[in-house]
């Protein structure tokens, strides 16, 4: 079985959104070519950080939460903790134009979309990467987020669990 040479090893691999994971499941042929050509970690993190960047630049218009999601996959593959500032300041220049469903999903995403033991979110993550500054901040942003919503939107549950999941991030990082 021939290798892959590094340009198709790099377009396989992002193709199948940065995860070797998804390269098996997809086609298990090329996942075992790529794992032939021996990509090292570096190298794969070099390519994320690529289309982090080039995610970052990128106004798709009408696709906010979707955006924030795909950066925030990346910066947890990545784990630097420059990502996740990046990402605030990206939030920070959008918030005013955002509507009712990017808000609740990427107040969602801040929050953590697991279960509170799992640590997932924006705000469990700057802070157990040390920038517990950052994680403030980005519990800051989600409350300003979810109060930005319109009262009589569709979402006024997950609108209410929002607020209630927050509350409990907070007080196990001990911000209250």
């Amino acid at each position: 079985m021939d290798k892959l040479n590094l340009e198709d090893a790099k377009k396989v691999f992002l193709e199948a959104n940065c995860s070797t994971f998804v390269m098996a499941r997809e086609n298990q042929t090329i996942y075992e070519r790529y794992l032939e050509s021996q990509i090292s970690k570096e190298m794969e993190n070099q390519w994320r950080r690529e289309l982090f960047y080039e995610l970052l630049a990128d106004e798709v218009p009408n696709a906010t939460w979707r955006k924030i999601s795909r950066l925030h996959e990346l910066a947890q593959s990545i784990k630097m903790i420059d990502f996740y500032k990046l990402i605030i300041n990206e939030l920070r220049s959008k918030i005013t134009g955002l509507n009712n469903l990017d808000r609740i999903v990427i107040a969602e995403i801040i929050i953590g979309r697991l279960s509170i033991n799992e640590r997932s979110g924006l705000i469990f993550e700057s802070n157990d990467l040390g920038d517990k500054s950052l994680a403030m901040n980005f519990a800051i942003l989600a409350s300003t987020l979810l109060n930005l919503c319109e009262e009589n939107s569709d979402f006024v549950e997950r609108i209410t669990n929002a607020r209630i999941k927050l509350s409990d991030v907070k007080s196990i990082l001990q911000m209250d």
